[in-house]
């Protein structure tokens, strides 16, 4: 049995909580990214982002199954955000998100990390350090702090704590 797909997410929202642009990245780091049009009309209209998300999503042979996202503060603004301003392929995003914040606050000071025990932060710190290390290792350009990177990144990080999380904290 196979669990459900995980992809990352970056949603950037507006002031007034719509979405702005998104970022959704594969554990291959294939991604789809783009700019929303918003009021002042720079960006993509959100009917073609959509198209283009399940496009991309049927590449990634991902077109009919939900997947959850994981990132660094998608919660509750975010994905529903991203939802809905993407209807077509709103059905695919699962009611979860897997923050990675939260991963960590509960790792610190349960799971040891090579034998060290180590407090929320330092879990954060040593996944956003291995998620920058295998981004400079697959030569990918973005920038960790760019969407397209933050989405990298948090679908590395989360493969990272899984990885440390099965091998009992010897990852």
């Amino acid at each position: 049995m196979t669990g459900t797909p995980v992809l990352g997410l970056t949603a950037v929202l507006s002031e007034g909580g719509e979405l702005a642009a998104v970022a959704i990245a594969a554990p291959d780091l294939g991604l789809f990214e783009s700019a929303l049009a918003g009021g002042a009309g720079v960006g993509t209209p959100a009917a073609q982002v959509d198209e283009g998300l399940a496009a991309w999503l049927a590449e990634q042979n991902a077109a009919e199954q939900a997947f959850a996202c994981v990132g660094w503060s998608i919660g509750p603004r975010a994905l529903p955000a991203v939802q809905a301003a993407l209807p077509r392929c709103a059905g695919r995003f699962a009611s979860r998100a897997i923050e990675l914040e939260v991963v960590c606050e509960a790792l610190g000071g349960a799971l040891p990390h090579r034998d060290q025990v180590l407090s929320a932060g330092a879990w954060e710190q040593r996944a956003r350090a291995a998620a920058a290390s295998a981004l400079a290792e697959y030569a990918v350009d973005d920038a960790p702090t760019s969407v397209a990177g933050s989405a990298r990144a948090a679908i590395l990080a989360w493969l990272w704590l899984r990885r440390s999380i099965s091998s009992g904290g010897h990852a």
